[in-house]
């Protein structure tokens, strides 16, 4: 995994919007494919902001859109939530997916896509398998990342619910099921 190197960028509250374009498209051609909100919170840390509040949220966003618009971004939504904000970004031109090592993110900072790829690495990608053996297949997914199991955990379990969808090929009805887990879509670092 290849963590982007803070470094200070413009506060967006006073920068022009191409410049916030330009911090965000930095950090997502380190990172990326990556959710929305690990972008905007790698910037604001970078650029002094203490909170993401609605205001710097619409910046970013407008930036982030901005980004899409002029086709040196993607972003495609893997959990069917509204808003950019949990939408997946990379840059144009490279992998959709990319299966890393967890390295500083949190589970929530990893696509859907990235996690439903690695289970199928672990077992060799069958999709026939009992809700029990996904359940072992996740755990197992979570130790390789450093983690526990927590089955009260509700982010895990959503997490869980949408790798299962994506592998699986079953229709989520929010496009989940239009992850790209073609083998020419995902890349191992």
């Amino acid at each position: 995994y290849q963590h982007w190197s803070p470094r200070p960028l413009p506060n967006p509250h006073a920068a022009a919007l191409d410049e916030v374009l330009e911090g965000l498209a930095e950090i997502v051609a380190t990172e990326g494919p990556m959710p929305c909100h690990r972008v905007y919170r790698l910037y604001a840390v970078a650029s002094g902001v203490v909170e993401i509040d609605p205001k710097t949220r619409s910046i970013f966003n407008k930036a982030m859109y901005r980004g899409i618009q002029r086709r040196r971004l993607l972003d495609r939504d893997e959990n069917g939530a509204p808003g950019q904000v949990d939408r997946i970004v990379r840059l144009a031109g490279t992998p959709e997916v990319t299966i890393r090592q967890r390295g500083e993110r949190m589970l929530s900072e990893i696509p859907p896509s990235e996690i439903a790829a690695a289970m199928q690495a672990i077992d060799g990608g069958s999709r026939e398998r009992s809700r029990h053996d996904w359940d072992n297949l996740f755990t197992e997914l979570l130790r390789q990342y450093g983690l526990e199991r927590h089955p009260d955990n509700v982010w895990q379990t959503s997490v869980l619910h949408w790798a299962i969808v994506a592998a699986a090929g079953a229709d989520a009805g929010d496009g989940a099921s239009q992850l790209p887990l073609a083998a020419g879509a995902i890349q191992h670092d």
